[in-house]
This record gives structure tokens, sequence and C-alpha cells, in this order.
């Protein structure tokens, strides 16, 4: 059992690495910076990013990560450092591997799960205790990460209510979102028109990990950005419960930002 819990972490440091290639040309990697908060409370910053890559085969694919630290404060009585990873198709058809480290006070996890599309399965190393767990996979499925994106691109596209099948090695739910109104929100990033969203997806180890129905909300800029402005849940960070939002505090190589920097002044 040891000697194929570590052939499969191989495998998927190689999947990585080859996820890791610079992106091509045209296709820049999208960077958003979030603040968090704790009620009103700052506790934290979060990084995610969506960078274009290939995989070993030369097919072209997508990497998402996501890093969250609490702020010094915090550190001193709930340390939190957690890492999510995704590897999914570029179209977001499916997820082909999922990834995530939580550190949370005393509270830990690390897992990393394959999805073998070719014999319909997921396999999910559990790194604390070294075992491994196989699922049945239906045709295609998005890892919780992933997903966030499909639904995006989605509402961009138009669709107001949509659901696909999400799993993280563990769970096989069907996640759901839909459009619940329009408002205009600011953040440390601006002031925007958006389009407020629910979506819910329980059991699954995602950005939230909430018991049934597992739902929380998500307000996109109302342009062709379609940017996350605010994702907010009430969840349990180390045994306390509470309301967390996470905040858009700025983009990275922002085109349309410096495009208007450049405009001359009237």
């Amino acid at each position: 059992m040891r000697l194929r819990a570590w052939a499969f972490w191989l495998c998927l440091m190689f999947i990585s690495q080859a996820a890791g290639a610079e992106p091509r040309a045209g296709e820049p990697t999208e960077a958003l910076r979030f603040n968090m908060y704790w009620g009103p409370i700052p506790v934290g910053s979060a990084m995610l990013t969506d960078a274009p890559a290939s995989d070993a085969q030369g097919r072209p694919i997508r990497r998402i990560r996501l890093t969250c630290n609490s702020n010094f404060f915090v550190d001193l009585f709930c340390k939190v450092r957690d890492s999510l990873e995704s590897v999914a198709a570029r179209d977001l058809s499916r997820s082909m591997a999922y990834n995530k480290s939580l550190r949370e006070g005393s509270v830990r996890r690390r897992f990393s799960t394959r999805l073998d599309w070719a014999h319909r399965r997921s396999i999910r190393l559990d790194l604390l205790d070294n075992s491994t767990l196989s699922r049945h996979l239906p045709e295609s499925a998005l890892d919780p990460l992933a997903v966030f994106y499909d639904f995006r691109q989605r509402f961009l596209q138009g669709n107001h209510a949509m659901q696909t099948d999400v799993t993280d090695g563990l769970y096989l739910v069907k996640a759901r979102a839909r459009m619940v109104g329009r408002e205009r929100i600011s953040v440390p990033y601006g002031t925007f028109d958006a389009r407020k969203a629910q979506v819910c997806m329980s059991h699954v180890d995602g950005i939230f990990r909430a018991s049934e129905p597992g739902c929380f909300f998500v307000w996109i800029s109302d342009d062709r950005r379609g940017l996350p402005l605010i994702l907010q849940a009430k969840v349990r960070v180390a045994g306390f419960l509470g309301d967390l939002s996470v905040e858009l505090a700025g983009v990275e190589n922002d085109q349309a930002q410096t495009k208007e920097q450049q405009q001359p002044s009237p």
C-alpha cells in the first residue's frame, strides 16, 4: 500500500510540473488579490491565479491556484495557511487533478486527487496518513476550484442557473448556481455594478467546506471580465463559526485598468 501511495504521488508531481509550463502568447495569466474579513475584522489575504499551459502530451490545460494566509494578528492564535490547486481542461469540460493543503490552527488536511478518465476513477491520496481512496466518476466532473471558473464563464454567456458534477476525490456532488439579483457594490479594488449569485455545493473540500446545503454567495462584476468581487459564507475555522468574506483588492496585469490610466486627461 505504501509503495502504491508513493507511486501515485510521483505521478501527481509529474502532472503538476507539466501543468506549470509558461502561458502561451496571447493568453495571459489572471492573478486576483483579495482581502479576507471575519465579519468586519481584517484577517488575511488571498491570491487566485488562472494560467494556461500544456500537459505532457501537449494538450491545452489550465492551472488554477488559490492561496489564503492569515495576517500577523490572527497568526498569534490561529495561523491559517491554505493552498488549493486545480488542473483542468482548457475548456473546463473536466478536471485532471486537485490538490489541497490546509492549516487552520491545529487543524491539518493534505490530500492530492487524480482523475483518471481512461478508467473513470478518481484516486485520492491522503498525505498525512498515507492512505488512498478510489471512487467511480461520471462522464465528466470538475473539482471544487475549477467549478468556480466554469460557473463564472457560463454567467458571462448569459446563463442564470446551472449545475455540474463536482468531486474532491472523497465526495461527488451536484454543484448548483443561480443568479439572485443585481447590486452596485464597493470593494477595495473599486465600485462595480455586479450580479449576485448563490452557489450550493455541500460536503466537498473546496474554498469553503460546509454541510448540507452548503450555500454561499458570490458577486461578479457585470462587465465583459466578470470579475469575482466578493465571496461570502458562514463557515467554521478552527472550531469558530462566523461570517467569512473575501473581497477583491487588486488585479495584476489588469489591461483594462492600464488602458484607462494611459488615457490623456481632459
